[in-house]
């Protein structure tokens, strides 16, 4: 009874409740902690730099890549029970390498919003089911929005599978955009 008293869905609950329900009771009801793991560990440790960066919108425009690595660093170090040694000095070689470049390809079209926010919280409620999640950024453009999530992982479209017959849920990435 406490559990449903404070319980909002979100994204990842609804995956893992879609996905395996004596799952979603154990981590989200129980709230038996999972595993870290290195790949979650990397990917708090990028949305801690990429958060850092786009408030501060005159790093953008600078291309202040020294900054945003120092936060990157800053967030593996929280994250380091994440790792072992050498997954740690993978890792730090790995966002060392790729987010000047992420940040490069996309400085120009971020630049070019009206305005943003990150971590942008979605309190609300759907037929009488308490809802929450964060969008990692939301920008205001000209012809709309643009929302953000950023993923760590391989990019591949084919991630994003509509309901099937053979995935009658969809991927847990089109449950999120739809959930979103």
């Amino acid at each position: 009874e406490k559990f449903i008293l404070k319980f909002r869905l979100n994204p990842t609950a609804l995956s893992k409740y879609l996905d395996c329900p004596l799952a979603f009771y154990y981590e989200k009801v129980l709230q038996i902690p999972s595993a870290r793991t290195p790949s979650l560990g990397f990917g708090n440790a990028v949305h801690t730099a990429l958060e850092y960066y786009m408030n501060n919108r005159p790093l953008l425009k600078q291309g202040a890549y020294n900054a945003v690595l120092k936060y990157f660093e800053k967030g593996m170090e929280k994250y380091r029970s994440h790792f072992t040694s050498f997954e740690y000095e993978n890792y730090l070689i790995e966002g060392n390498k790729i987010l000047p470049k992420f940040i490069e390809f996309h400085a120009e079209s971020w630049l070019q919003s009206l305005d943003f926010k990150t971590e942008f919280k979605i309190p609300t409620e759907f037929q009488g089911v308490p809802l929450s999640g964060k969008l990692d950024r939301i920008d205001w453009i000209q012809s709309g929005i643009r929302v953000m999530d950023y993923k760590t992982g391989k990019a591949d479209i084919k991630r994003v599978k509509p309901p099937s017959d053979k995935i009658p849920n969809g991927s847990d990435y089109w449950q999120q955009l739809v959930f979103y």
